[in-house]
């Protein structure tokens, strides 16, 4: 620990792959004499080796990392330190993203692009339990539910109704229910549209 730092100091792990990012990171926290960087990972194995050997107070992760991916650090850490401060931070804005890494655990997400000024925000107010409602991304709608995220996924694939019903054991009309929840979800103008939002929003991945 650096002799400047406050004994007081929040303590912190960072986890990206990205040199750069942890880089800037290190040098923007370095310049605040309460915030402590005592870790750094590129990849969530080496995240969650680190953070049971450090026990920082806060730990940002990014969610797309080689191996074990963020979202995967996130939900084992959160399984092995049910109280930890979890600040997902990642250049994901949509919305199915927000939701797996809040799901999973996260206490905060944030995105990269925020003002660093904000960032170091979210960990003093992590350090002291204070909520953080993050970094809005653009717009917000209701997630799908992971029926809907299925049926969306075949109708990505150029799938009919009645190919999506024998592909899940379920009746034509039960789909076509399905995807009229999900175009009022998604405000979509019709199929295709829909798609295109879903994967924006982070809802399917193909």
């Amino acid at each position: 620990m650096d002799a400047s730092r406050t004994t007081l100091a929040t303590r912190v792990l960072i986890a990206d792959d990205h040199p750069a990012m942890r880089e800037g990171l290190r040098a923007a926290f370095h310049r605040e004499p309460d915030i402590d960087v005592v870790g750094e990972a590129c990849d969530g194995a080496e995240c969650l080796r680190l953070h049971e050997a450090l026990a920082p107070d806060v730990t940002l992760l990014d969610l797309q990392m080689p191996g074990t991916d963020g979202l995967a650090a996130l939900t084992q850490l959160r399984a092995r330190a049910p109280a930890a401060a979890l600040i997902v931070l990642t250049t994901f804005e949509g919305d199915g993203h927000r939701a797996r890494a809040m799901a999973a655990g996260a206490s905060a997400y944030l995105l990269k692009s925020a003002p660093l000024d904000d960032i170091i925000a979210a960990v003093r107010a992590m350090a002291t339990g204070t909520m953080v409602t993050g970094t809005p991304t653009a717009t917000q709608r209701e997630p799908l539910t992971e029926r809907e995220a299925r049926v969306l996924r075949h109708v990505a694939q150029g799938m009919t109704n009645r190919e999506i019903a024998q592909a899940l054991y379920v009746s034509e009309d039960a789909i076509k229910s399905r995807m009229k929840r999900i175009l009022e979800k998604l405000s979509a103008k019709d199929r295709a549209h829909a798609v295109r939002i879903g994967m924006e929003h982070g809802f399917i991945d193909l």
